[in-house]
C-alpha cells in the first residue's frame, strides 16, 4: 500500500505547516489560528 502525500494539495490555510501522516495529515497552526486546517481565527 502506497502512502499518499496528503500535504501535496496544501490543505493548511493561514500559514499552517502540514505534517503528512499515514493516510491523513495534521496542520501545525500559527498561534492565532486553530482548527483541522488552521481555518479558525482567534
Amino acid at each position: 500500500e502506497k502512502d499518499i502525500d496528503e500535504c501535496a494539495s496544501d490543505p493548511c490555510v493561514n500559514g499552517g505547516l502540514c505534517q503528512d501522516l499515514l493516510n491523513k495529515f495534521q496542520c501545525l497552526c500559527d498561534v492565532a489560528f486553530a482548527g483541522e486546517r488552521c481555518e479558525v481565527d482567534y
